[in-house]
C-alpha cells in the first residue's frame, strides 16, 4: 500500500498521458468500437438471412396447405377459397413491403453510421498527430 503511495504521482502521469489525445487510449477505444460495430453488423445480418428464410419456408407451407385445401374444399365455397386466397397473397404483399422499408431504413442507419465513423476517427487523428 506504501508503494502505491510512493509512487502516486507516476500513476496520476500515466493516467494523464492515457486520457490524454495522444496517450493511445481515445484510439484503442475507438478501435474496439469500430470492431463491435463490424459484429453487431454481421450478426445482425445473419440473424436477417435466417428470418428471411424461414418466413419463405413458412410462406410456402402456408400456401402448398391451402392449395390442398381449397382442392377439397366443398362445392360452392368459390368465393370463399378466392377471399381467403386474396388475404394470403396481401398478407405476404404487406409482409414484403415492411421488409423492404426495414432494409431501408437499416442501411441509411449503417450508412450514417459508417460515415461518422471515419470523419471521428481521422479527427482523433488529427488531434494526436
Amino acid at each position: 500500500m506504501l508503494y502505491l503511495f510512493k509512487n502516486a504521482s507516476r500513476l496520476k502521469e500515466l493516467f494523464a498521458q492515457q486520457a490524454s489525445p495522444n496517450g493511445g487510449f481515445a484510439e484503442r477505444i475507438q478501435a474496439w468500437q469500430y470492431r463491435v460495430y463490424d459484429i453487431a453488423v454481421g450478426t445482425q445480418t445473419g440473424f436477417a438471412a435466417i428470418a428471411a428464410e424461414q418466413y419463405e419456408a413458412h410462406n410456402r407451407r402456408v400456401q402448398a396447405l391451402f392449395e390442398d385445401m381449397s382442392k377439397q374444399a366443398p362445392a360452392g365455397s368459390e368465393a370463399a377459397v378466392a377471399a381467403l386466397k386474396k388475404l394470403i397473397d396481401s398478407s405476404g404483399a404487406f409482409y414484403d413491403s415492411v421488409n423492404k422499408s426495414v432494409r431501408q431504413a437499416v442501411t441509411m442507419a449503417e450508412g450514417g453510421f459508417e460515415a461518422v465513423l471515419p470523419r471521428t476517427w481521422n479527427a482523433s487523428g488529427a488531434t494526436t498527430g
